[in-house]
């Protein structure tokens, strides 16, 4: 992905951002509150029942080793609606500032608001939603027409990820504004996101929980696999700006992992107990079936200089909180009181004796002509954060320009000289 948006961008704003220069923020104290992980790993009597109901999506042992998928439009889609925040700064966001005058403060306030990429779903206009919903009945259609366990194992890993992912995206999409995506409630019957069957696949109903644990998980014994899922959240490991492709699959996931485990989001210190996401449960029994020997070794295999003191100081594991809030620029909320809002919808009301309604705020709306206040907040703390990043050494001084001389051979040199006699003649 290039630093600048694509000519008609409706993310142009926010692509830029990460071209500009930017300040520099203090160091913030570690949040270390623990508490119960809100996913549960699988009991012995799911992983059968997975066992028994997904088997015939099983990679054959002797798969087509020439067929590929071509993933092009789902890569040029994620390359515009996917906002990069760079690598974690393993510290707290601090608490957004009120509005001038008042100590309500409507802007996203997770301490973890700036880690992993975000979705720009507030800004997604109808076209573009209409795209991301074009582009999973089309990864549907692959899984319908193509028998998924032949292809490349490299090629089906792909597969699941795109597709698990591009459901998130769409569903997300099409109900947003949403606050917090796991209580998200998909029709028919009302179950929630990572729980309704969301997709039918070679005629099997097929949940996301289904695609990660019960096909995934089972199928590819490496821990790595667990990074190419996006939850919607942002305790999730980070959506990529770029499809997933079965030639590059390994490699992508590699820069996931790395991101995720020394993020605040994957591994903490809480005095002697390491507190890790909540999500790592979900892969007991699968990916990591010597708890916590397994993880430890896993997380060191990855882990930075910081995350390898974390690790070396603590004896424990807990589960750190699960930050369960959409991985939006805005955090879900595309409305506040001082936005141009429908009146009566999100703000206060006044009724007169005519019973005429009115926003209260209305006059506040036509003094700010963006959209939402809180998204030009949240570039400013962006802003900030990649400064400090370059500082550090985690990101290039954008703009900076460096010119190298060359070495050159001799006949080179022999015929810049005679150029310049036959000037000094002329």
């Amino acid at each position: 992905m290039t630093e600048t948006p694509r000519p008609g961008s409706i993310w142009r704003d926010a692509l830029l951002l990460q071209a500009r220069k930017i300040g520099v923020f203090g160091r913030l104290p570690l949040l270390v509150v623990a508490s119960c992980a809100s996913v549960s790993a699988p009991t012995a009597d799911e992983l059968k029942d997975y066992s028994d109901r997904l088997s015939k999506f099983a990679p054959r042992p002797k798969p087509n080793s020439e067929s590929t998928v071509d993933y092009k439009a789902l890569d040029a889609a994620l390359s515009r609606i996917v906002f990069r925040a760079g690598p974690s700064l393993r510290r707290v966001a601090p608490r957004p500032r009120p509005f001038t005058g008042s100590r309500i403060v409507y802007a996203h306030t997770s301490p973890l608001r700036l880690e992993g990429n975000k979705v720009i779903f507030s800004r997604l206009s109808a076209d573009a939603k209409d795209i991301i919903h074009q582009l999973r009945s089309n990864l549907v259609g692959i899984g319908n027409h193509v028998n998924i366990p032949t292809l490349p194992r490299n090629e089906q890993l792909a597969y699941w990820f795109n597709l698990h992912n591009i459901i998130v995206l769409s569903e997300l999409a099409k109900q947003y504004p949403v606050l917090r995506p796991r209580r998200l409630e998909i029709e028919p019957d009302d179950r929630p996101l990572h729980e309704a069957p969301v997709v039918e696949i070679a005629g099997v109903p097929l949940s996301l929980t289904d695609i990660r644990i019960g096909i995934v998980y089972r199928y590819w014994d490496d821990p790595r696999v667990f990074y190419g899922f996006f939850h919607g959240d942002l305790a999730s490991p980070s959506i990529r700006d770029e499809a997933w492709t079965g030639d590059s699959v390994w490699a992508k996931l590699r820069l996931n992992v790395i991101e995720f485990v020394n993020s605040l989001r994957g591994a903490r210190q809480s005095g002697n107990t390491l507190l890790v996401s909540p999500l790592y449960e979900e892969a007991r029994g699968t990916l990591f079936v010597n708890w916590p020997t397994d993880l430890r070794t896993h997380l060191r295999e990855f882990a930075d200089s910081e995350t390898q003191t974390v690790l070396a100081q603590t004896t424990d594991v807990g589960y750190s909180r699960y930050e369960g809030r959409i991985a939006d620029i805005i955090g879900g909320r595309p409305h506040t009181p001082f936005s141009q809002i429908v009146p009566g919808k999100y703000g206060p009301t006044v009724t007169d004796r005519y019973e005429r309604t009115t926003d209260q705020f209305a006059p506040f709306g036509k003094l700010l002509p963006i959209s939402n206040p809180n998204y030009t907040y949240a570039l400013e703390e962006y802003q900030k954060k990649f400064h400090q990043l370059r500082q550090l050494g985690k990101l290039p001084a954008n703009g900076e320009i460096r010119i190298i001389d060359l070495p050159r051979d001799d006949a080179d040199e022999n015929a810049d000289k005679e150029s310049a006699d036959s000037q000094d003649v002329e």
